[in-house]
């Protein structure tokens, strides 16, 4: 089944959250700032629908959850989406 809706994504965030888990940037990770066992590296390759990235950040912050976006240039580089998504 691939269902990419934004219902789903928030289920597997919760269910993530829900099993303890501790969701981290690429950076954080990189420099080893959690401590716990339990973590997962949220990166989303942003290929194409620059603006359904900025409705899953949003979501993201809802739940108090941090991830990396990477944005492929020139196809789906829209700074003003890029800055709403980093505040």
């Amino acid at each position: 089944m691939r269902d990419f809706t934004l219902k789903k994504y928030k289920d597997l965030c919760l269910a993530l959250l829900d099993s303890g888990y501790t969701p981290l940037t690429v950076y954080s990770y990189l420099t080893g700032k959690q401590k716990s066992n339990k973590l997962i590296v949220l990166r989303h390759d942003i290929d194409r629908k620059p603006l359904n990235a900025l409705k899953m950040a949003e979501l993201e912050h809802e739940l108090g959850i941090q991830s990396t976006y990477y944005f492929r240039f020139p196809y789906t580089f829209k700074p003003e989406i890029i800055k709403n998504i980093s505040e």
